[in-house]
């Protein structure tokens, strides 16, 4: 009896969680229908399925709160995915792997009770289900099984089909979406070998249940569903395919042999289910993606659905090609130009739901951008670039990086000004040439310094050389996050650029904007005598830059960007350096001399230990005072994002911009920011509803923890910039564009923030 008194209150539980996220989000939006006048590439022409064994990227999987917040974070008719395992006594639960060391804690309730048996030809060690009574595995708790996924929710109950499909009920009646029930029977035959006869339990699930799909490895298990089920059972059946070169356990044929013949599989099973690699794969050693296979197409002439599984936001490593986006991988699943698999499995399922609901299918057309009111300068939700356009994917501040920024529609492209012995002024990330630099394999080398008022270690600073010096060097990509690598294949490959290259390139590009960021402009001439003002006013007019609304200038220098004001035409923003507190007074000063304040995201949402804290209020209180707020950095690889969000940058960004209201976006990866500032989902007026789930603190059922103590409040009172004689003329570009003169119609432009030089290395 212990174990269903604890199953119905956990199902209680899981009912009244999707209970109160129904009252909290209001009516929930319908799905998103497939646009007019156009179908899937799916079998049937439907959009594809989404299937889960719960919100596993954060939840231990195959859990009630897992299921829960699974079907509470999707917009309806996802499948959720039970792993079926039989007790001693023949009693189902829903666990992955047959293992259950890997999931739950079952080796620290019974120590020393793990066996060896023979599954599928191969000896396993282990704890398994059929060792175990059900009493038994009502005192075992799930947990959560990567390292990488947070530990905190582990102690779950372990649930079974019969709880699951209550779920199911109960989320149907409560919202009125569709909710289906996948059972995944992955070891009949090592349970019936053992006398504890799973395909019985299958079958009388078809009476008990009626699952809306059943799917296995095994045909022996298909030809009997086959044979026995009622002509009017409503229920799918499925083969799984986990490697084509392992053996099929009834038949002893490769499951690669079993594929070659798709019109006889067809005589069992209405669809397939098999890993994401078998339709696309990748370069092990370059990371980019192959041409895919035929076996999405192969299947539909067979009349074979074909489900993938194998997503999960957390994977690393991945192809590049995704560029750490969640979204984009599936995209490639299911926005082929040839093919769309029928179903997407992934351990975060709002982001397969997200892809197929708000980007898939689109036909090559992009909704009109948002035309909410923001505060000048941002005519709209911007998009910017960080680190030199499009530098989580190639080396940043490099034509290359320019181009691909451009090409995947950011708003505007970045250049941080360093400045060289000689006065010119470079874009670049960082003084430090060492940071993305190929420097460090040139005779240079031997001149490092080491300036404690930039950082502690030893660097090659592009202030102690003249332009002709390191022109010759290439740059390479930056890694801000430590456990992920960015793609390396075009190191080497770019040349340094100069500030008049860079707006060469932003004139032969009407359409995007420009931002300059004047970093350490202040220590720059105080302390190394070299004039980082002169030399930016100087470029631009020699850029035909002058009278115009066209030019934004960001610095942490508050006597910078006032020194700035009486010489070019150009809105100035604040960059805010770290995590201060801004007080009325100390904006309106601000609001003096610029338009706009830049502020790191743990400003706007703090965390602790990976999750949201309590949400600030410092977006409203700036524009209370007609000043825009950018927020910096946004980063793609899952490391770098909250738990909270799914290890998905969309919904990061959802929340910054449909919640605090941000201005502009300050992103590695402009193309994720542009996507979701464009897709169908993104709500147009704030009386449009989106299945785009809002993240917000304590959303994950965590308290949040006590109020730390108030940051330090800004203080930006600095002494006047030094008197200096004019800077050199900046150096003439190596490579001059023939455009001439003003260039007219460009949109205004926003600014990026560069906080202090260490505070870029933080995620």
């Amino acid at each position: 009896m212990c174990w269903y008194r604890r199953s119905l209150r956990a199902l209680l539980l899981a009912a009244v969680v999707i209970s109160v996220a129904r009252a909290q989000r209001g009516p929930a939006p319908a799905p998103s229908a497939t646009p007019v006048g156009s179908s899937w590439k799916t079998l049937t022409g439907a959009k594809p399925l989404v299937i889960s064994n719960g919100q596993s990227g954060v939840f231990p999987d195959q859990t009630l709160r897992s299921y829960a917040d699974a079907l509470k974070k999707t917009s309806g008719g996802i499948a959720l995915y039970c792993d079926l395992q039989l007790s001693k006594d023949g009693q189902p639960i829903c666990r992955t792997q047959i293992g259950l060391e890997a999931t739950t804690n079952i080796g620290d309730i019974f120590p020393g009770a793990n066996s060896t048996y023979i599954v599928n030809g191969e000896p396993i060690n282990g704890y398994f289900a059929v060792d175990f009574t059900s009493i038994q595995l009502s005192n075992v708790t799930a947990r959560q099984g990567p390292l990488s996924r947070p530990a905190t929710f582990d102690g779950d109950p372990l649930a079974s089909p019969d709880m699951v499909a209550g779920l199911l009920a109960s989320y149907t009646n409560t919202t009125g979406l569709p909710g289906l029930l996948w059972l995944n029977v992955e070891y009949c035959k090592f349970y019936d070998d053992r006398k504890i006869n799973m395909t019985s339990y299958v079958l009388s699930t078809l009476r008990n249940l009626s699952p809306d799909y059943i799917s296995t490895p095994e045909v022996g298990l298909l030809r009997t569903l086959r044979s026995r089920a009622s002509s009017r059972s409503r229920t799918k059946t499925v083969l799984k395919v986990n490697s084509l070169t392992d053996p099929e356990p009834t038949t002893n044929q490769t499951y690669a042999a079993l594929l070659a013949n798709l019109t006889n599989i067809r005589t069992l099973t209405s669809g397939i289910l098999v890993s994401k690699s078998l339709i696309r794969t990748f370069n092990p050693t370059t990371l980019l993606l192959e041409n895919p296979t035929t076996i999405v197409q192969d299947a539909h002439r067979a009349r074979l659905e074909v489900h993938a599984f194998g997503f999960a936001n957390d994977q690393y490593p991945n192809s590049y090609n995704y560029s750490f986006d969640p979204i984009r991988e599936i995209l490639y699943f299911i926005d082929d130009p040839s093919f769309a698999v029928d179903g997407v499995s992934s351990d975060f399922p709002t982001t397969a739901s997200l892809a197929i609901d708000c980007y898939g299918n689109q036909n090559g057309g992009k909704s009109p951008e948002a035309s909410d009111k923001v505060i000048a300068p941002f005519k709209s939700k911007r998009v910017i670039t960080h680190n030199g356009g499009d530098s989580g994917n190639y080396p940043g501040s490099t034509r290359l990086a320019y181009s691909s920024a451009i090409s995947k529609g950011a708003d505007y492209i970045d250049c941080i000004v360093q400045m060289t012995k000689d006065g010119v002024a470079i874009c670049t990330q960082s003084p430090d040439l060492l940071l993305n630099t190929d420097v460090s394999g040139t005779p240079l080398l031997s001149r490092t310094k080491t300036y404690e008022s930039l950082q502690d270690a030893p660097g090659i600073f592009t202030f102690d050389f003249t332009w002709d010096e390191i022109k010759s060097l290439k740059a390479n990509i930056y890694n801000p996050e430590s456990a992920i690598v960015r793609n390396k294949a075009n190191d080497g490959t770019q040349s340094l650029l100069t500030l008049s290259d860079f707006l060469n390139i932003t004139k032969d590009s009407p359409n995007v904007g420009v931002y300059l960021v004047l970093q350490r402009a202040y220590l720059l001439n105080g302390t190394f005598g070299i004039d980082t003002v002169a030399a930016v006013s100087a470029a631009l007019r020699q850029a035909g830059f002058t009278n115009t609304s066209n030019v934004v200038i960001q610095s942490e220098d508050a006597t910078v960007l006032r020194a700035l004001r009486n010489l070019v035409s150009a809105d100035l923003i604040y960059s805010v350096p770290g995590n201060k507190t801004l007080t009325d007074a100390v904006l309106e000063e601000i609001k003096q001399f610029a338009s706009g304040v830049a502020v790191p995201r743990s400003l706007v949402s703090p965390t602790a230990d990976s999750f949201l804290t309590v949400p600030t209020d410092v977006v409203e209180r700036v524009h209370n005072h007609s000043l825009s707020v950018v927020v910096v950095y946004f980063r793609n690889p899952f490391t770098a994002i909250a738990f909270d969000f799914l290890a998905d940058p969309t919904l990061e960004l959802n929340t910054y911009v449909q919640f605090y209201d941000i201005d502009g976006i300050v992103t590695d990866f402009p193309e994720t920011a542009k996507s979701y500032l464009t897709n169908r989902c993104v709500p147009r007026d704030s009386s449009s509803s989106s299945p785009i789930p809002l993240i917000l603190p304590g959303d994950l059922g965590l308290a949040p923890p006590p109020a730390g103590a108030p940051f330090p409040a800004l203080d930006i009172a600095e002494p006047p910039l030094p008197s200096l004689a004019q800077a050199p003329a900046p150096a003439p570009s190596s490579t001059r564009s023939s455009s001439t003169g003003t260039l007219p119609g460009l949109q205004l432009v926003a600014a990026c923030l560069v906080a202090s030089f260490l505070g870029r290395h933080l995620l």
